[in-house]
């Protein structure tokens, strides 16, 4: 991802996108419990993580989310995704 333009003001796109992820927490919460479509998975690296949303469900197809710090995680971690690890 590319650095912020110079003069940027990070708290308020911090909270910008603080704010879209709370809703795309409150659209996964709000899905039936055997829905996969339109959750989220974390991974967790360090002090935040990468960030992914279902998109389909057979196959399997995730979008990465360039959320914080854009940490994307690895291909691995990717593909070893199962329907259950997007359920609740």
């Amino acid at each position: 991802m590319a650095a912020a333009p110079r003069g940027t003001d990070m708290r308020a796109l911090m909270d910008t996108e603080d704010r879209a992820m709370r809703v795309l927490e409150d659209l996964a919460d709000a899905l039936p419990k055997t829905e996969v479509v339109g959750r989220l998975a974390a991974c967790s690296a360090g002090d935040g993580g990468a960030y992914y949303i279902c998109v389909k469900a057979k196959p399997l197809t995730v979008a990465w989310i360039p959320y914080c710090d854009a940490y994307r995680a690895p291909a691995a971690w990717i593909r070893g995704l199962r329907r259950e690890d997007f359920l609740p």
